[in-house]
């Protein structure tokens, strides 16, 4: 059960992050210093999102992992519709859903790489 719980730990707490950079007005974000700097952003961020759900669900990873990286990118769009100055955007989630697939296929072929022999 205490093996679960670290393996989840960094997934809430990356949400957490996650969901605390969405309630951030535009004002406050980092000034983009390249066009494609939050799309970058976004893309790395659901990278990293894509990589701790398959490491925390390892034994159903890619489905599961997938599923909720796009539930979670939804959810995180839709949180940004009532933050003043934000709005939801079709093209951050679209580069969401494609971050978390990366991030899941990264760990899957990490796992078989060094760890299934």
């Amino acid at each position: 059960m205490q093996k679960k719980i670290l393996r989840v730990f960094p997934l809430i707490l990356y949400s957490c992050v996650i969901y605390y950079l969405s309630s951030l007005e535009s004002g406050k974000l980092p000034e983009a210093y390249f066009i494609n700097f939050f799309i970058a952003a976004h893309f790395i961020e659901y990278f990293i999102y894509g990589m701790l759900t398959n490491f925390a669900f390892h034994k159903n990873p890619k489905v599961l992992s997938i599923l909720i990286g796009v539930f979670y990118g939804g959810f995180d769009e839709y949180h940004q519709s009532f933050i003043p100055t934000r709005t939801p955007d079709s093209c951050d989630f679209i580069v969401d859903i494609l971050g978390v697939i990366a991030g899941v296929y990264f760990i899957s072929f990490l796992r078989r790489k060094f760890y299934e022999r």
